[in-house]
């Protein structure tokens, strides 16, 4: 009898143990810099065709609680590292990257670089890096570049700040700076949205595809790094990122 009672005793302890955890459990903080259309913080909300896309996600990895949070880039890479921060929402992949978080094994999504110039600028095509020696490129600190543009002799202006591209395609239409540097969509979403399509012409720079990944830090990844990937996986049989991204953008901008 005592027996008994010993174990419902420990069982009812270790019970109310897993209670306590599941009610004081952490949300999972997901960080993202602002990337529209792909992650932003407007009104109030957690907005953009990533979060979108990881909420899908999410709801088949069955994780329950998440939160999004918005910083500036340097920070977010930071507190990646430092495990404050367990998923970094949209990076490309890069050696550097590579050594300091965790990658799935798929990108959940891709994007292609373009430039914003002014419509009459004379350059209509971008075939190798030498077409974009001459002009002066405005771009985000401490952002992706893709191989093509690691050139030494490209000029390059770089800024922070939450609306960076928008600041250099306002900065290429009052002459300030020659071009604006992002991904197309971004740059087309931007565009779009503040009525600057009729002022420039944005050009695609080929050969510039590249993946887009949700990181992780290590401790985040040591939990759930693999149920991620599998999940990522089923999510892409009935949408993909690009049909993801169509969404946000009809919906938003009118």
């Amino acid at each position: 009898m005592k027996r008994m009672i010993s174990r419902v005793c420990t069982g009812g302890v270790l019970l109310l143990l897993a209670l306590a955890t599941l009610v004081h459990a952490e949300p999972l903080r997901v960080g993202y810099f602002r990337f529209p259309p792909h992650a932003m913080f407007e009104n109030g909300q957690d907005l953009g065709s990533a979060i979108d896309y990881f909420k899908l996600v999410n709801t088949n990895m069955k994780l329950g609680d998440v939160r999004f949070i918005f910083l500036p880039n340097a920070r977010l890479l930071k507190y990646i590292e430092t495990g404050d921060i367990d998923i970094g929402l949209v990076f490309a992949k890069n050696a550097e990257r590579a050594a300091r978080f965790k990658y799935p094994a798929e990108p959940f999504g891709s994007m292609v670089m373009a430039v914003a110039l002014k419509k009459k600028h004379p350059l209509q095509t971008i075939r190798s890096t030498d077409d974009l020696l001459p002009i002066t490129i405005g771009y985000l600190k401490e952002a992706y570049l893709p191989a093509m543009l690691r050139d030494e002799r490209l000029k390059f202006r770089f800024l922070t700040g939450r609306n960076w591209t928008l600041q250099n395609l306002l900065k290429v239409k009052n002459g300030r700076i020659d071009a604006a540097l992002s991904d197309y969509y971004s740059l087309v979403y931007e565009a779009k949205r503040n009525s600057l399509l009729q002022d420039l012409k944005i050009l695609k720079l080929d050969g510039t595809e590249v993946g887009l990944y949700s990181v992780m830090s290590e401790a985040c990844a040591e939990k759930h790094l693999r149920s991620y990937e599998a999940a990522l996986e089923t999510v892409k049989t009935s949408k993909t990122y690009n049909q993801a991204f169509e969404e946000f953008i009809k919906k938003s901008v009118k």
